[in-house]
């Protein structure tokens, strides 16, 4: 999340990122298996992971996210591992899981 919240707020102040999109992520491909049983160890649980057949749109074997444009017009460079950030926000919805479970859902108005 820290790495995450550091490129928005660098789109946000750069008047030139302004209309722009932008790939935040570690810029290392990474298995969705592999996320998978990072999030597991995280949340102490011996939840299985369930395999489920390739959907008919997706012919991606392989994601990874380029943060080239990130890094040029943002000078945008992640500072925290994946495994470590995983971690990070897995202990602080459990610090937080209270505030969580209490807020009030909050309808727009147009």
């Amino acid at each position: 999340m820290v790495d995450l919240v550091d490129g928005l707020v660098r789109a946000a102040v750069t008047p030139e990122a302004h209309g722009e999109a932008f790939n935040l992520g570690t810029g290392v491909q990474t298995p969705i298996i592999d996320l998978a049983r990072m999030v597991i160890e995280a949340c102490h649980s011996r939840s299985p992971v369930e395999f489920a057949p390739r959907r008919s749109w997706d012919r991606s074997a392989h994601r990874q996210a380029d943060i080239e444009k990130a890094a040029r017009a943002l000078a945008f460079r992640p500072a925290v591992r994946l495994q470590d950030g995983i971690a990070r926000t897995v202990r602080w919805f459990i610090e937080n899981r209270e505030r969580i479970e209490n807020l009030q859902v909050v309808e727009a108005t147009a």
